[in-house]
């Protein structure tokens, strides 16, 4: 889904707003809409202030507030779209990745259970 405009698009379509703000003219209330609270999480202030003002007094609509959410959510994870299609252009290099860290994690387990094992007086 992510690095894909028209998917996160189309599941933002779908999320539930101000459910007694039927039609576009009909103003809103930020404080018991979901996308609003996704908001908090991904947009500047300026944004949240859009987003108020334009939703209390019904100059935008739900598909503008949702326009403008999935900006902000797609160059926030910006970063991540980026650093997961390099390592999907190298499946090779995630797995050496991954064994390098299993290896490192059994070895800290192995200590630690032979730590515990000595403490406790248990076998050899």
């Amino acid at each position: 889904m992510f690095g894909n405009d028209k998917a996160l698009r189309k599941l933002l379509g779908r999320a539930v707003t101000d459910e007694k703000r039927v039609n576009r003219e009909d103003p809103g209330d930020p404080d018991v809409c979901n996308v609003f609270t996704m908001h908090k999480a991904f947009s500047s202030e300026e944004d949240l202030a859009w987003v108020r003002q334009g939703c209390t007094t019904a100059g935008i609509g739900c598909v503008d507030c949702k326009g403008r959410l999935a900006e902000n959510m797609e160059r926030h994870f910006a970063g991540y779209i980026e650093r997961r299609a390099k390592l999907l252009e190298q499946p090779k290099r995630v797995d050496e990745i991954l064994h390098a860290g299993a290896d490192k994690a059994r070895a800290i387990a192995r200590r630690t259970m032979d730590e515990v094992r000595d403490k406790l007086g248990l076998w050899k």
